[in-house]
């Protein structure tokens, strides 16, 4: 018997000691995360805003509430709400009415951008022409 051997088999326990750790807590883990699974049903978290806007809704393209939003949901020239008028990189206006950012000549549904000057814009819903005025 050598004495030289003793290290080494101090080393191989100490290895199956870890070993034996490391499954013990993995299979804690997967009886926790099963039993965490079936639990009760999920809470959702509501935000309290104490009167504040909430930072989790977005700025522009907010739907009005059981409304669709946006431009699509133009059904006349009060549900219009003209945001602003940009001039593209490419010297042509453009214009964002209710969140969408919008052309001469595009269209969504029933409203149709027909022209697009520094403050005004000329719409066309069905076949009704309005001017909508950026500042009144």
């Amino acid at each position: 018997m050598r004495l030289t051997c003793g290290w080494k088999m101090r080393k191989r326990s100490r290895r199956k000691e870890h070993s034996a750790r490391v499954v013990f807590f993995c299979a804690v883990a997967l009886l926790l995360t099963g039993a965490l699974c079936h639990s009760s049903p999920a809470v959702s978290f509501q935000y309290n805003s104490h009167g504040r806007r909430d930072p989790f809704v977005p700025l522009v393209g907010i739907p009005e509430a059981g409304g669709r939003g946006g431009a699509g949901g133009v059904l006349t020239v009060e549900d219009v709400h003209l945001q602003g008028i940009l001039l593209g990189p490419d010297g042509k206006h453009m214009v964002i009415i209710n969140g969408e950012i919008m052309r001469e000549g595009d269209s969504m549904e029933r409203l149709h951008i027909e022209s697009i000057d520094p403050n005004v814009v000329t719409i066309r819903i069905d076949d009704s022409r309005y001017t909508v005025k950026l500042y009144e």
